[in-house]
């Protein structure tokens, strides 16, 4: 039965992608050249493939003693030359990001979920929680908290540095209702995308039992045309 829902996941996201790709054959044209000599963050390039494709993604970062918090957002990577589309730089960013894989959003196409590998293996891990009844209505940055509070390990981010504080979504409200959601689609679904940042939110866990995921909704951006 696992085997099946990964072929049946594996090929939700293809079809997701493919639906993008049809629609922004020439997307790749609007990357900034300067990128293309350099390595930049992952989470820059993502941002820059969201507005090429006109998608978005969320990230859901792990680490352990040792290493940052951001280590996987913050991971240097060149822009690939030859890739032509989504799936294809998707794909390149597996092979040369470490830990690195992503599914497509089951009610909206146009967000990926971009997840850390060893999360798969995080016992208890919070934003695969569901919640068997949601009533929730406030600020988006109060969401974790009140998720935290339905017996899902998660909650909201401190700040790892001053730019952390520049990014943080303070003014956003939702309203969330609804039976047997996921926290990863809770987190995604109910937020209004126009003029969003790229990069909707971050979730950054510790390896290991009962370790929090902290959530940082990321703040609205207005959208280069």
């Amino acid at each position: 039965m696992i085997k099946y829902r990964m072929v049946f996941a594996a090929l939700f996201a293809s079809a997701a992608i493919a639906g993008l790709c049809s629609n922004e054959a020439k997307a790749i044209r609007s990357m900034d050249n300067h990128l293309k000599d350099q390595a930049v963050p992952l989470l820059s390039l993502l941002a820059k493939m969201g507005e090429a494709y006109n998608c978005y993604f969320t990230v859901e970062a792990a680490w352990t003693n040792g290493e940052p918090a951001n280590q996987m957002e913050s991971y240097l990577i060149f822009l690939p030359q030859d890739k032509k589309d989504l799936r294809s730089t998707l794909e390149y960013l597996q092979q040369k990001v470490p830990n690195f894989t992503y599914i497509a959003n089951s009610s909206n196409r146009r967000i990926f979920h971009i997840i850390d590998a060893r999360l798969s293996k995080q016992e208890g891990y919070g934003l695969t929680h569901v919640l068997k009844s949601v009533r929730f209505s406030g600020l988006v940055r109060d969401l974790p908290d009140f998720i935290n509070k339905q017996g899902a390990t998660v909650g909201k981010a401190g700040m790892i540095d001053t730019r952390d504080a520049s990014v943080q979504d303070f003014s956003t409200t939702v309203k969330v209702q609804g039976q047997n959601l996921q926290v990863r689609s809770l987190l995604s679904n109910y937020l209004p995308l126009e003029k969003r940042d790229r990069i909707i939110w971050i979730a950054r866990t510790k390896l290991g039992k009962g370790e929090i995921s902290q959530v940082q909704f990321r703040s609205v951006a207005i959208h280069a045309k």
